[in-house]
């Protein structure tokens, strides 16, 4: 499956693979049912989300994520586990569990239905649906420049707020620092490159 990795500071990677040894489970799917639109995840992924992972198996997916991004990026076969992996649960469009992309169709004019899986799609779902808007004219071509985000007066209570975070989950710290922009995905590993 798909490979990815997200450098942190501190020489800190969240490593990612779409595979059974590494991000998948086999028991890993949650469906809505006509009793409730809320997928019931099964009891032992809610310990592990409450309390805590089994050391042998944060060994064991960390090792075949660095094994897996080692095939395209060699120097990751020295790296090692740095902490238990990020976790969580998101929702995804089809049938495919290995594809976590976003989608936005127009199926009639002036209407968009967009599904963002990760927080990271979310800029490229606003410039799907902008560039629509733009080719129907409903606005005109906007100057990017206008877009750019500027920094937040508030960085430093941010910068506490997620360090503070990050201790409390058993998260090295540095993971927080602003620095370096990083994407929390479900149960991605995290990974110490010794330089």
């Amino acid at each position: 499956g798909m490979a990815q990795f997200t450098p942190y500071p501190g020489g800190y990677f969240q490593l990612h693979g779409m595979s059974r040894s590494i991000t998948l489970y086999d028991d890993g799917l949650a469906r809505s049912s006509d009793q409730s639109a809320q997928p019931q995840l099964e009891a032992h992924f809610i310990d592990k989300l409450d309390h805590a992972w089994q050391l042998s198996e944060i060994e064991t997916r960390t090792r075949s994520a660095i094994a897996h991004v080692a095939q395209f990026i060699p120097a990751f076969c020295c790296a090692h586990t740095g902490s238990k992996p990020l976790f969580g649960a998101q929702q995804i469009p089809g049938d495919d569990p290995t594809l976590r992309v976003a989608e936005v169709v127009f199926p009639l004019p002036r209407y968009a239905r967009c599904e963002i899986v990760k927080v990271s799609s979310a800029l490229d779902m606003a410039d799907a649906v902008l560039k629509q808007m733009v080719s129907e004219g409903i606005v005109e071509n906007p100057d990017k420049k206008q877009f750019v985000p500027g920094h937040s007066r508030d960085e430093q209570r941010l910068a506490e707020a997620a360090r503070s975070v990050a201790h409390a989950r058993g998260y090295p710290v540095s993971m927080a620092d602003l620095t370096v922009m990083g994407r929390n995905e479900s149960d991605s590993h995290v990974t110490k490159l010794a330089v």
